[in-house]
């Protein structure tokens, strides 16, 4: 082989990604860092001890511990518009209240399954900084403009109770999240697990509760 050639190689080498599933390893690992120690309190290192791989690897994928945490506010986000475009999909024309309480229980579900999304949000919420307006502008506005213009025009239907939208969205938000992402005292004091899929149903119950009037119910049994 001729010295450029070896070179060309040798460089090719390099760029070429190391085959497996060793960055949605890593991804993991840092989901559950993030979610318990916070940003500050993880490190590349630690993550990628946690998933098993060299930091070098680690580093390979993410070059900095701040585009590996926007790479798990990514994937967790973007996963949950997915499954909400897809659970809204072919709902035109049917009434905002109908479509509110499919979000509801699409959003309680899947925070059943990813309770880390809910302890990245109170931990990055807790105190203004660039990843939280990045967080804001990137994802959580999009969910809150959704959010507030079903319920207004769930409102204006008298489906949902009078109130400001942003505020039953954030109090919406605590009741479908707060047993998920308080797991463990929850168990502990309640005696009850979270995870079962009755107490999900439950607990969405519970959110469309708090929003809908009662004559709002009436839909809700043809969900």
């Amino acid at each position: 082989m001729k010295p450029a050639q070896g070179a060309r190689a040798a460089r090719t080498r390099a760029s070429t990604p190391p085959k497996g599933d060793s960055r949605a390893r890593i991804i993991e690992a840092a989901r559950e860092a993030f979610s318990t120690m916070g940003f500050d309190g993880a490190s590349l290192r630690s993550v990628a001890k946690d998933a098993g791989v060299q930091h070098q690897l680690a580093t390979y994928y993410f070059k900095t511990k701040e585009e590996l945490w926007m790479a798990v506010m990514d994937e967790l986000a973007i996963g949950f518009f997915a499954r909400l475009s897809k659970r809204i999909r072919g709902l035109e024309g049917v009434d905002a209240a109908t479509k509110l309480r499919l979000v509801v229980r699409e959003f309680v579900k899947y925070s059943a399954e990813n309770p880390q999304l809910h302890r990245l949000m109170t931990l990055e919420g807790r105190r203004e900084s660039e990843r939280l307006v990045w967080l804001i502008r990137r994802h959580v506005s999009r969910f809150f403009a959704i959010s507030t213009k079903l319920i207004r025009e769930a409102q204006a239907l008298g489906a949902v109770r009078p109130g400001d939208p942003g505020q039953l969205h954030y109090c919406a938000i605590g009741i479908a999240t707060a047993a998920f992402s308080l797991a463990p005292e929850y168990k502990l004091v309640t005696g009850n697990n979270p995870f079962t899929r009755s107490h999900i149903e439950q607990i969405a119950d519970l959110v469309c509760d708090f929003l809908f009037v009662r004559s709002g119910k009436v839909v809700s049994e043809a969900i």
